[in-house]
């Protein structure tokens, strides 16, 4: 599965609320900004789990891994990643992934990629 399905990459951080989270949201939009203008962006979202408030996803959609990887070397994105762990006190984890089956975007596509994987 390969490059032209795109990647995701999942960013976890951890930070304990209060004070440091609410100066955690401003870099957080930063990035997202600058990673919008970035060749091969494609989306961000962000969010907080439910359970542990102080854990927080990022799932950013990127066209290749080659972009994703450029990104990684923007002096500027490294320089609010670096705020963004001196405020959380911990390293930020990157994960990435590529989907295993190609993105349905209606119920019938579903189906078809169901009943395709059951003939195989």
């Amino acid at each position: 599965m390969g490059e032209d399905m795109g990647i995701h990459v999942i960013i976890k951080r951890k930070v304990k609320p209060g004070h440091a989270a609410k100066e955690l949201v401003p870099l957080i939009l930063q990035m997202r900004v600058l990673a919008m203008y970035q060749p091969g962006h494609i989306s961000e979202e962000t969010l907080c789990d439910r359970e542990h408030p102080g854990e927080c996803l990022v799932i950013s959609r990127w066209e290749t891994e080659t972009d994703w990887e450029n990104w990684t070397h923007n002096p500027e994105r490294a320089r609010i990643d670096h705020q963004i762990e001196r405020l959380t006190g911990q390293k930020t984890e990157y994960h990435t992934y590529s989907p295993m089956v190609p993105r349905a975007d209606t119920e019938k596509e579903t189906l078809q990629q169901v009943d395709c994987i059951i003939a195989c």
